[in-house]
């Protein structure tokens, strides 16, 4: 296999195989700033296919992220996260078949390899494969979800009824390499087809229908290095880059509109994180990074007129501060803060005022032999890159708990 953390820096093995192998899970993600790419762990196989072969053998079941009073709903009664699960397995003892995996999830954009769009999409099903060919490490990944709704509104003599039908494929490859003997290199790139149709009744009592609108025209591209500086530290740099162009159902609030939408967008993301392992018992993590994103949509009738037009603008800053030490051979704890400073400058009536945020994140571990239990406590949702888009309903900062139960076999 090519060489994971651990065997990157042979002097600090055991200080890399315990944070990056022994406890690993979206929900340790969130404790540690929400922000997986600048450090190992296996749920970023679901971003990064390429690594799915440095974690075989594995079983995953997470309760998705909700809030303690609320649930899983936002303010506008959309489910935003929910259970999920999955399994990675070597297809023969020696590994010369490759690692296969598979996962469900309740909720569409626990799932997401990262869009600028939050998708309220239903279940999601990933499968995905890897197998190193001539010392490098390669993966598919494969991601289908599907929702449909329909609301009827009686207003006492005419009725209001509509409805959508919406889909989404996800392909994916990704690609794990050395560079040397203390570095290696992750790349990945994924293709998604975009499928939307929209219909109702209407109040002037006429029947409607926008038909069956897809793209293919939507991708992103990462890369990501980690770099051994010496037996102690490693360096992950990590740029990205999401291209977005599709017409889909226009939403107003939670209501869903006779009109489409073309939603033009892209979005640059860079930035560093320093790996900082004190000992076998604790692990330091340092980030910043930078983010660019535009997205341009445009409001149309079912004619082809525009309605409306506006352009989301915005720049962010983030920086992170993390740590996890072991209290005991059965305990494990992690904190997170730092600083976050978005700047939006689009066209939306409501846009978001420039503002700062100091997030927080708590989590502990409990781990007997394979059998590990992770929990996360956050002051607001955890979300991906679509958390910044001015156009999605704000999601209030409270407690949000995420779980996840795994076991490796």
């Amino acid at each position: 296999m090519t060489r994971t953390a651990a065997q990157l820096l042979l002097p600090a093995a055991l200080l890399l195989v315990w944070p990056a192998g022994g406890l690993a899970s979206s929900t340790r993600i969130n404790s540690l700033g929400g922000s997986g790419g600048f450090f190992e762990d296996d749920n970023n196989v679901l971003r990064w296919c390429g690594s799915l072969g440095d974690y075989p053998d594995l079983a995953v079941i997470e309760t998705g992220h909700f809030d303690l009073t609320n649930g899983y709903d936002d303010d506008w009664g959309k489910t935003l996260s929910g259970p999920g699960g999955g399994v990675h397995a070597r297809f023969d003892e020696a590994g010369r078949w490759g690692t296969g995996g598979l996962y469900f999830h309740g909720r569409a954009d626990d799932s997401d390899p990262g869009s600028l769009h939050r998708s309220y999409l239903g279940a999601s099903v990933t499968a995905l494969y890897s197998r190193e060919i001539a010392g490098i490490s390669g993966g598919l990944m494969f991601r289908h979800t599907a929702d449909t709704e329909f609301r009827s509104i009686d207003t006492g003599s005419i009725p209001i009824e509509n409805g959508y039908e919406r889909s989404r494929d996800d392909l994916g490859l990704g690609v794990r390499m050395d560079l040397s003997d203390n570095a290696y290199l992750d790349v990945a790139a994924d293709v998604r087809h975009i499928s939307d149709r929209a219909y109702g009744h209407d109040p002037t009592n006429l029947d409607w229908d926008t038909g069956t609108m897809d793209s293919w025209n939507n991708y992103g591209l990462r890369a990501r290095a980690f770099i051994g500086l010496n037996d102690r530290l490693a360096l992950s740099p990590l740029g990205e880059y999401i291209s977005e162009d599709f017409t889909g159902t226009s939403f107003a609030g939670a209501g869903l509109l006779r009109e489409t939408s073309d939603n033009k967008g892209r979005m640059f993301r860079f930035g560093a994180g320093l790996n900082f392992f004190v000992n076998a018992d604790n692990f330091l993590l340092f980030s910043a990074e930078y983010l660019d994103g535009q997205v341009d949509h445009t409001i149309r009738d079912l004619a082809g007129d525009t309605d409306y037009f506006w352009r989301e603008d915005y720049t962010v800053l983030l920086m992170r501060l993390a740590f996890e030490t072991r209290l005991a051979h059965w305990i494990t704890v992690r904190a997170s803060s730092g600083y976050e400073h978005v700047n939006n400058q689009g066209d939306l009536s409501h846009n978001p005022p420039p503002g700062e945020h100091i997030p927080l994140g708590l989590g502990v571990g409990l781990h007997v032999g394979s059998l590990a239990l992770d929990l996360a406590l956050t002051d607001r949702e955890p979300r991906g890159l679509s958390r910044y888009s001015a156009a999605l309903p704000a999601v209030e900062s409270s407690t949000w708990l995420s779980i996840t139960l795994s076991f490796g076999f």
